[in-house]
């Protein structure tokens, strides 16, 4: 028994400190951020709106959700009553929600890598005044100030391979989706031929197509895909009502977003085959949805081996 006890009381620090052991839904699950009544918080449903529950409620405001790719843990962007951004990390099931970093100020929008081993997110800079994506590990060995986006830009969207990033840059009012090589620290813009006002780049699950929302000046406002090369742009909603997060279903044939209805943020979804839409929610403020599924068939890109063992500290700033 004195030679047991030594390696249970091990084992159970081990589950009280490791994250693997964080609850993984069993079946596809929708997170997003809810707000009513001026209380923010962070729910879940299935991905048809039914069987939505409460998951964590955090004081002021919050946004942003990243699911991890193992669906074990969750990011968040939150605002205090300061102004103050930050980034918190929790368990999938809304339990052990704490920061993400030591220090605590003017972080944003986080993206989670792929391979789960890095995170992208924005940081702001009292020197320049603008907003930065910035690539971190997960342990916080390695941070690197990589992308100036501006002071209205950011939204870091990884691709499915893990090599690129697309990304909003803004300047002189414009607003446009430009994709960062992780490999080369090249940028290169997605529609160069295009009025401005692009918002929430989205990878498909198989990196072929981005979708994004455009705000086309003089023109009607929707959601849009378009080839990873910039051909074959095709206008999926069009819509008087803003629209203010977007993301693809793991399967690819659906796309989730928020959208104003009757002075509220509400979800819908999009059948990319019919072209139906199907409101998810109706009461409260609801936005920045995540989509996971634990199914195997879900999951149809694989990271490049090449990017798993890239050395971050060699990622430039790039102009």
């Amino acid at each position: 028994m004195k030679i047991l006890r030594p390696i249970a009381l091990c084992i159970i620090g081990l589950m009280l400190l490791c994250p693997a052991f964080a609850k993984v839904p069993t079946k596809a699950k929708i997170a997003f951020v809810s707000e009513k009544d001026n209380s923010w918080g962070i729910d879940m449903m299935n991905p048809d709106g039914s069987d939505r529950v409460n998951l964590i409620q955090h004081q002021g405001g919050v946004n942003q959700l990243a699911w991890s790719p193992d669906g074990k843990q969750i990011l968040f962007g939150t605002r205090n009553d300061k102004g103050t951004h930050d980034i918190f990390i929790m368990d999938a099931d809304g339990a052990n929600a704490k920061p993400l970093f030591k220090a605590q100020n003017y972080k944003r929008e986080p993206a989670w890598s792929p391979d789960g081993k890095q995170i992208a997110y924005m940081a702001y800079s009292k020197i320049s005044g603008a907003w930065h994506i910035h690539i971190a590990s997960t342990d916080e060995q390695s941070v690197e100030p990589t992308i100036p986006v501006g002071r209205l830009g950011g939204a870091p969207a990884w691709s499915p391979d893990g090599t690129e990033i697309a990304f909003v840059k803004a300047a002189c009012q414009k607003r446009e989706i430009y994709i960062y090589n992780l490999e080369t620290n090249a940028q290169e813009k997605l529609l160069s031929e295009n009025p401005p006002s692009m918002l929430y780049p989205a990878w498909s699950p198989d990196g072929k197509k981005i979708a994004f929302y455009w705000s086309r000046i003089g023109q009607q406002k929707g959601i849009y895909t378009v080839n990873r090369d910039g051909t074959d742009l095709q206008q999926v909603t069009e819509t008087g009502a803003r629209v203010l997060s977007l993301t693809w279903s793991p399967s690819g044939d659906e796309l989730l977003y928020a959208q104003t209805a009757n002075d509220f943020y509400q979800l819908f979804k999009v059948d990319l085959r019919t072209v139906e839409i199907e409101q998810l929610t109706h009461e409260g403020h609801n936005s920045d949805a995540v989509w996971f599924d634990p199914s195997p068939s879900s999951l149809s890109v694989s990271p490049s081996e090449s990017l798993l063992t890239t050395t971050w500290g060699k990622v430039k700033n790039s102009d």
